[in-house]
């Protein structure tokens, strides 16, 4: 129920760029983790970028099953403190025919004012 309504937050959010949301219930209470939990599954990749001693990697592929991988073959992008720096060169882009073969780059951030 609560990855339910956590995506569609995140739907809401994607359809209009620049609004800001606020997850609901316990989710707001550990965003990233409900983020993945919404987002990320067996059948994806996932990259860590910020994660020094991979914790947070060993955490979400724990509790998604997704599969850690680099930067350049990751369906999804993770920037802690959303610093990504030149990693961000590296990330798989789509095209106007097969925007899904691009990857999701999800920034984490301590906070934003609404």
């Amino acid at each position: 129920m609560l990855t339910q309504q956590t995506y569609r937050c995140l739907l809401a959010a994607m359809s209009r760029p620049g609004t800001v949301r606020s997850l609901p219930g316990q989710a707001a209470r550990d965003p990233l983790l409900w983020i993945a939990r919404t987002l990320l599954d067996q059948e994806v990749g996932c990259a860590i970028v910020g994660d020094s001693n991979g914790a947070i990697a060993t955490l979400l592929a724990s509790a998604t099953r997704c599969r850690v991988c680099s930067v350049e073959d990751a369906d999804f992008v993770i920037a802690l403190n959303g610093q990504i720096g030149n990693e961000i060169l590296k990330v798989r882009t789509g095209n106007a025919e097969y925007p899904d073969e691009g990857a999701t780059i999800i920034y984490s951030i301590e906070a934003i004012d609404p």
